[in-house]
């Protein structure tokens, strides 16, 4: 081999490292933006569900606030959280997002699903008592599970302002919320 041929084999060598190198940064770069669509897009869906919950919810942990009676029995058919929410579809992808994002999004769903739960069971012993009064027992524990429902609500109440100004800094275009109106963001 002389010179010349040693030095074309290079220059294919050279070209097919740097065509690699270009290919796997372009990859990085697409995967990278990928993932940050991704995460906005979920970002959006639980920030519109939050805004959505936030109507119920707060007036309902208002009235529980106001009504500090021990004795107290909350009965409702229609659930606090609904079976088809945002939240099961994004369990998986809620730590995706910042520790403190993360973090807020497990106590507001955990909160809100633990509410749920109990209001299930409240209507669940109110519904087989039809046709009979209650024994103690079963009002007891109507009593207990409304209080835990009370305490769940307002954790999850608490938590949500936080959550959606984190779930905000998660968007598409920085400085807009969703439905395409723009804050003002100091310069």
């Amino acid at each position: 081999m002389d010179d010349k041929q040693k030095r074309e084999i290079l220059m294919i060598l050279l070209g097919a490292c740097i065509a690699g190198g270009a290919s796997l940064s372009n990859s990085f770069i697409l995967y990278n933006t990928q993932q940050t669509n991704e995460k906005s897009n979920i970002a959006q869906g639980l920030y519109y569900e939050t805004g959505s919950l936030k109507n119920d919810l707060e007036p309902l942990d208002y009235s529980f606030t106001n009504n500090r009676s021990e004795n107290e029995v909350f009965i409702q058919e229609t659930p606090l959280y609904p079976e088809t929410g945002m939240f099961f579809s994004f369990q998986k992808d809620i730590f995706q997002f910042d520790d403190k994002t993360s973090n807020d999004l497990y106590i507001f769903y955990n909160s809100l699903l633990t509410a749920e739960n109990d209001r299930k069971l409240i209507f669940e012993i109110e519904r087989r008592s039809d046709s009979r009064l209650l024994t103690p027992s079963e009002i007891y524990r109507q009593q207990v599970l409304t209080r835990n429902l009370k305490k769940a609500v307002n954790d999850s109440v608490m938590v949500m302002p936080d959550l959606k100004n984190e779930l905000s800094q998660y968007l598409k275009k920085p400085g807009q919320v969703p439905g395409g109106a723009l804050k003002t963001v100091p310069s």
